[in-house]
């Protein structure tokens, strides 16, 4: 939930981001697609890089990683900053799906892995359930001369930060 959320807050921000910015729609385009190339280039080395190394290790990592840089993408000023962010972000968070899996292969028989596999793809709905309502109301916010969408998407990175602290610990 926590992933896809913070995959989509940008969605939500877009509209008062694009306009404080002075973005185009090509700028603003670019910079939300560009997280997927690096999406993308980490998904494969995530997915080995759990089998060789702590998957608690790793997938915390990935998490801290991430909610570090979700939080950062409320703090950018210009074009150059958000696409580096995104792309930033994207590669962060790529290696977060396959480990998920390679973890759940490691937990659950053949037989059995389906039902984990289709409870964890179920976030991604109810993630828009549950994100969509809060992202609205963080738009809203104007806290220390900040505009909601900048608060939105710092906000947004936090559950990730804590719960990659408290995955390395449980």
């Amino acid at each position: 939930i926590t992933a896809y959320v913070d995959r989509i807050n940008v969605s939500f921000a877009g509209l008062d981001m694009t306009k404080d910015l002075g973005f185009s729609n090509e700028v603003f385009g670019f910079g939300s697609g560009i997280f997927f190339l690096g999406y993308c280039l980490l998904e494969i080395p995530g997915a080995m890089l759990v089998e060789v190394w702590s998957a608690r290790r790793w997938i915390s990592a990935i998490m801290v990683t991430w909610g570090v840089l979700a939080g950062f993408t409320g703090l950018i000023h210009n074009a150059t900053e958000f696409s580096i962010i995104r792309f930033l972000l994207g590669f962060a968070e790529g290696g977060f799906f396959p480990a998920i899996v390679v973890y759940l292969t490691h937990w659950y028989r053949n037989e059995e892995r389906g039902r984990p596999i289709a409870m964890f793809m179920a976030a991604i709905p109810v993630s828009a359930m549950i994100g969509a309502p809060i992202s609205g109301l963080l738009l809203q916010l104007h806290w220390m001369g900040m505009p909601g969408w900048r608060w939105l998407l710092i906000l947004e990175g936090v559950p990730a930060l804590v719960g990659g602290v408290a995955t390395l610990f449980y």
